[in-house]
């Protein structure tokens, strides 16, 4: 308040107006910056909520991107090779195993089931008594057909449950339309996988 001179020569009081008497408050600079919070979105961004949930998209596509590699890696690195006839060719191939319809075929004591490819794609090879010959053909993906309606053979004569098990094994190796090649293992299947011959050399 300061004192005013009125006409008559009295003093009157006249309270001065202040900022804060009109409803405004006077600006204090602290000199202190706003701090940014963490998940806040940068300026020129979209709101904090969408500038987060962007965060955690494009972090999510980049671990799903990860293990799609990682399963694709593991893929390639399952053993299995490149199959053509020249990685087929060379010392003769030995039957190990043998499964039909899922079930295992059991091999007569004694006896020997080999098969052995050229690098012309003649194949050849023991069927338990007697010898037999085919021409095969086969496509980098693994394909087999064979060239002709069944396979050439000697006619010697053996004991029967040898001859039986030579005739099943000629429809079982006629029947395979798909080889794998991991290694020393060679593994021709088909007939949707009824039929399994797996050799090793």
């Amino acid at each position: 308040m300061r004192p005013m001179v009125g006409p008559e020569g009295q003093f009157r009081l006249r309270c001065a107006r202040s900022p804060a008497s009109a409803g405004e408050l006077p600006h204090r600079s602290t000199g202190a910056q706003p701090q940014e919070r963490e998940g806040d979105a940068p300026e020129g961004h979209a709101t904090p909520i969408l500038y987060r949930l962007r965060v955690r998209y494009g972090a999510g596509m980049r671990l799903l991107a990860l293990f799609g590699l990682t399963v694709l890696l593991a893929a390639c690195d399952d053993g299995s090779q490149a199959i053509t006839i020249g990685s087929l060719a060379g010392a003769d191939w030995w039957l190990v195993r043998w499964t039909s319809d899922g079930k295992p075929v059991e091999l007569a004591d004694g006896s020997q089931i080999t098969l052995a490819v050229t690098p012309e794609g003649d194949v050849s090879g023991g069927a338990s008594v007697n010898r037999y010959r085919a021409k095969i053909t086969l496509t980098d993906t693994g394909k087999v057909s064979w060239g002709g309606p069944g396979f050439a053979t000697t006619r010697m004569a053996g004991p029967q449950l040898l001859m039986e098990q030579e005739g099943r094994f000629l429809a079982a190796l006629h029947a395979v339309d798909h080889a794998a090649l991991d290694g020393r293992t060679l593994t021709l299947s088909g007939a949707g996988h009824s039929v399994v011959l797996q050799f090793v050399r």
